[in-house]
């Protein structure tokens, strides 16, 4: 089996203000933990869906 990349969001705080980090591309979430450690951010969850905005009006997206 193929291991596919999956696109991790992060955030970070800044003087008391949390902020979106960068995206995390790895293969796992611990690989995406460990990443996020390095550079002192949160992984917040795993973005599930991509949707186009060309032609498509009523799609619900999932982050988990």
């Amino acid at each position: 089996m193929t291991d596919t990349l999956k696109i991790y969001l992060t955030e970070f705080e800044y003087n008391g203000v949390t902020y979106d980090g960068p995206n995390i591309v790895a293969k796992n979430f611990k690989e995406a933990e460990k990443h996020a450690e390095d550079l002192g951010i949160i992984v917040v969850g795993k973005l599930d869906t991509f949707i186009s905005a060309y032609g498509v009006e009523d799609h619900k997206t999932t982050i988990h």
